[in-house]
């Protein structure tokens, strides 16, 4: 029987979710356990083996979302739903998409539920299945596997991060082979390989977490269909556009470029100020004009040019986050008129932003 954690602040919600129909052999699922905040759910997580979590959102103290990073972080469950208001769908989907199995919307549905358990068990039955003795040899070879294909995605980020995709695509390959495509644990792979790839490119260059999204953003079409492809497509798009990207960013590589490459530097890893060439004079001890004539002739691209193309990747990250109002993205980067980073952003990405937002949310 699998162990089920729910965690709300709210007594009704879990009074509710004990008088559901479904727990029991019919399902392979036990309520376990129950929490009213998200650090009593780790008290008990670190004392009883819990195979999969429902938690709220919205909570006092700790949030949903902060014990989801907490459960991934130590591993202390397979399986994390996250449960939120209608309203706040959107927020969940993000949270589900950086690594939580599932969400759902209030008031918890027995069918819904019911969907929910059945689509989780193909993954906890692999789990335990690996840690039998029996699964032992073709776990161990799994690992190997992953290891193996890390340390080459570390050395082509540190070498040449334009073979990227190539390591990726190699190493999602000959993880499916070994699976035996099954989806769940590929699933499970997928996402451990796209957290880890994403700590190793910002360990490399720490500017990228300015830039890159942690969350994948699969076709939303494809989304309960062929959940693992929609995702697997996603994962392989993003990281070809963090390669492209860390391209951009840092222009060009060509000798007697030291000049262009402190400059690149200083506006990436001020991603977050209100950039200007006054800014990154200061910062740099030199004079204005000469930076903008020196970073011209030896790029070909002007120095605001640049400074906008930054601006509007940091916006799209943001974007992406969701925490942000767009009026507050805007004067974030130094855009005192709204309008205006309007046109910018529509011009750089071919959405405005409301549009940008409601694509990818």
């Amino acid at each position: 029987m699998h162990k089920v954690l729910i965690v709300d602040d709210m007594d009704i919600v879990r009074i509710m979710a004990k008088r559901l129909k479904l727990w029991g052999r019919e399902t392979g699922f036990e309520l376990a356990a129950e929490a009213s905040d998200g650090r009593e759910a780790l008290a008990i997580l670190e004392e009883i083996p819990i195979d999969l979590v429902i938690t709220d959102v919205k909570m006092p103290g700790m949030d949903g979302f902060e014990l989801l990073r907490h459960i991934l972080d130590r591993k202390l469950c397979p399986c994390v739903v996250l449960l939120s208001d209608f309203a706040d769908l959107a927020h969940a989907r993000q949270g589900f998409l950086s690594g939580a199995f599932d969400y759902m919307a209030k008031p918890l549905e027995e069918a819904k539920l019911k969907e929910v358990f059945g689509r989780a068990l193909p993954l906890l039955g692999s789990l335990r299945a690996n840690r039998s003795v029996q699964a032992l040899p073709k776990t161990r070879i799994l690992e190997e596997l992953y290891r193996e294909g890390m340390t080459r995605i570390q050395a082509v980020l540190t070498e040449s991060y334009l073979q990227l995709p190539n390591a990726a695509l190699e190493l999602l390959e000959r993880l499916e082979t070994e699976c035996g495509h099954d989806q769940s644990t590929m699933e499970f792979m997928l996402r451990r390989l796209h957290k880890e790839m994403l700590e190793l490119a910002v360990q490399r260059y720490g500017w990228l977490r300015y830039f890159v999204s942690c969350e994948l953003h699969p076709d939303p079409d494809l989304f309960r269909t062929s959940r693992y492809q929609a995702l697997h497509r996603a994962f392989l798009e993003e990281i070809r556009r963090m390669t492209e990207l860390t391209g951009m960013l840092l222009i060009d590589r060509l000798p007697g470029n030291d000049l262009v490459d402190r400059v690149c530097q200083c506006c990436l890893e001020h991603a977050d100020r209100d950039l200007s060439v006054a800014f990154i004079a200061e910062r740099l001890y030199m004079n204005k004009t000469y930076i903008s004539e020196v970073f011209k002739r030896r790029t070909g691209i002007p120095l605001n040019t640049y400074l906008t193309f930054v601006k509007m990747e940091r916006a799209r990250k943001l974007m992406d986050d969701g925490r942000l109002k767009i009026y507050e993205i805007s004067d974030s980067l130094g855009f005192r008129d709204a309008e205006y980073f309007s046109r910018l952003f529509k011009k750089h990405t071919g959405a405005t932003p409301a549009q940008y937002r409601n694509i990818r949310t």
